[in-house]
C-alpha cells in the first residue's frame, strides 16, 4: 500500500477532486455557474451519489490534515439539498483547501490514502502540457462499437454502449447507477454489473466499480 502523500500532494489531490465537481456544474468561482445554461434541471437536484461520496472523502482528508471540520459538517448536512444550494459551500471548501496551512498526518486509513494517491495522479496529469490527441476510447452508438487505442470492438447491447459512453465522457469521475439517468435517460434503473457482461475484457478491465460510489473509467 502507498504511504501517506506529502502535504503538497494532499493539497493538489483535494483541489483536483473539488474542481472536478465544480467543473461539472460550471461553477469555478463565487459568481459563475449557479445558473449555468442547460444545467437547470441538474441544479435543482441533489448532488449525485458519486459526488457526495467524493465530498465525504475530501472533507475527511481536509479535516485530518488540519482543515476546519465545521465546513465539512455543513456540507454533509446540506448533501440532500438542491445542488444550487450546496455549490457556494463547495466553492468555499475549495478556497479553504488552497488557503489553509495543511499538515501531513502520521497515518490515514487505507481508503483515504488510495483516494489521495489517485487524485494526486490526476493533479500531476492536469499540470502536464496538453497535447492535441485523440481520446483513447470512443463509443459509436450507431455502429455499436467501442474503439480503444485504434482497435474497434463490437458490443451488441446498446445500453452497455450508452453506459460506457457516460463513463468515457467523464473519465475518472465516479458515476452511481442511480445517477446514470441524469446523464442518459435511457439508462434509468439499469444494473451496471449486468451491462459489464456485454463488454470485451479489454474494455471491462478499464472500469473500476466500488460499492457506494458507482463506476468510473480509469486509464
Amino acid at each position: 500500500m502507498h504511504g501517506v502523500p506529502s502535504t503538497k500532494e494532499i493539497r493538489s489531490a483535494l483541489s483536483v477532486a473539488m474542481q472536478q465537481i465544480l467543473d461539472h456544474y460550471d461553477a469555478t468561482d463565487r459568481n459563475a455557474g449557479l445558473a449555468a445554461l442547460g444545467r437547470q434541471r441538474e441544479l435543482d437536484r441533489p448532488l449525485p451519489a458519486a459526488f457526495r461520496y467524493e465530498l465525504l472523502l475530501v472533507s475527511e482528508c481536509f479535516a485530518r490534515c488540519g482543515g476546519d471540520p465545521k465546513l465539512g459538517s455543513k456540507i454533509y448536512d446540506a448533501r440532500n439539498q438542491p445542488a444550487r444550494e450546496v455549490m457556494p459551500l463547495l466553492v468555499e471548501l475549495k478556497d479553504q483547501i488552497a488557503a489553509t496551512k495543511l499538515k501531513t498526518p502520521d497515518s490515514l486509513p487505507d481508503r483515504l490514502i488510495g483516494f489521495l494517491v489517485a487524485a494526486a495522479g490526476a493533479a500531476r496529469e492536469s499540470t502536464e502540457p496538453k497535447r492535441h490527441r485523440k481520446p483513447r476510447l470512443t463509443v459509436k452508438l450507431r455502429e455499436k462499437t467501442i474503439t480503444l487505442d485504434g482497435k474497434a470492438y463490437d458490443v451488441r447491447s446498446l445500453q452497455a454502449l450508452r453506459w460506457v459512453k457516460v463513463l468515457a465522457d467523464r473519465p475518472g469521475e465516479w458515476v452511481s447507477s442511480k445517477s446514470l439517468q441524469e446523464f442518459d435517460e435511457v439508462l434509468k434503473e439499469v444494473r451496471p454489473d449486468k451491462l459489464r457482461t456485454y463488454l470485451p475484457h479489454e474494455i471491462s478491465s478499464l472500469i473500476e466499480s466500488r460499492t457506494g460510489a458507482g463506476s468510473r473509467l480509469r486509464f
